[in-house]
């Protein structure tokens, strides 16, 4: 990780604790980092923000062995072990590890650090333990970051109740809450899942309780948004 650094666009080493002879500080409160054993890391300065390069050296990975969503070609990691490294927001970033400047800028150095490595097969997203192909990872990041939609497919999986409704996994991330398609919504599965994505897009957006009472998608009723705080849930129902 040293040598690959340099090349890296806007990149730097901030804190090396190898160098210092420091530990690295651990912890859980920012919404993404585990609850991780000591690990070796970096501390990396991007556009003045600076975030943790966790697993590196003779220590244990960071452990990705419970994927809840595969996306692109990736296979599970108990079929084909792998290390991960995990690069998580600073402890200066606390507070603002859920917003979209901060995910921006740490997915752009994601898809950097990516590319710098041609072992590298893919990434996992913790907050909806999505693991990702890395081509897939890196083609709609980029195009998000080049103004496209924000990458939906890789943050936010999609379940089905038994219930027949379906629901969002991760999107609490962003907005505090998940958003749970009703059953009239979700009878045909796969244009529901595109219509939850097209949902979610409208809603990173726009913030956290910060949604409309309505929207109108081509093809689809009005559908109403309506906030269930006790369940943590935006529904989307036929409105």
């Amino acid at each position: 990780m040293l040598a690959a650094v340099p090349g890296l666009d806007r990149v730097f080493v901030s804190f090396d604790p190898a160098a210092d002879d420091l530990p690295v500080p651990t912890g859980d409160g920012h919404g993404q980092r585990p609850a991780l054993a000591p690990h070796f890391g970096l501390e990396l300065l991007r556009d003045g923000l600076t975030f943790d390069c966790l697993g590196l050296g003779d220590g244990p990975g960071v452990d990705i062995s419970k994927p809840r969503h595969l996306v692109g070609s990736v296979a599970s990691p108990r079929k084909a072990p792998s290390e991960a490294i995990g690069l998580f927001p600073g402890p200066h970033l606390a507070d603002g590890a859920h917003s979209l400047p901060v995910v921006r800028t740490q997915l752009s150095l994601a898809v950097d650090i990516m590319g710098r490595f041609a072992a590298c097969v893919g990434a996992m997203w913790l907050p909806s333990a999505s693991l990702i192909a890395a081509d897939t990872f890196s083609r709609l990041v980029s195009g998000w970051l080049n103004g496209g939609p924000f990458p939906g497919p890789l943050l936010i999986g999609w379940t089905q109740s038994d219930r027949r409704t379906g629901r969002t996994d991760g999107l609490s991330f962003f907005l505090g809450r998940e958003l749970e398609l009703e059953a009239a919504l979700n009878s045909d599965r796969p244009a529901a899942a595109k219509l939850a994505l097209r949902l979610v897009h409208e809603l990173v957006g726009r913030g956290e309780n910060d949604f409309p009472a309505h929207l109108d998608f081509a093809g689809w009723p009005r559908i109403a948004l309506l906030a269930d705080d006790d369940a943590k849930l935006i529904r989307a129902v036929c409105g």
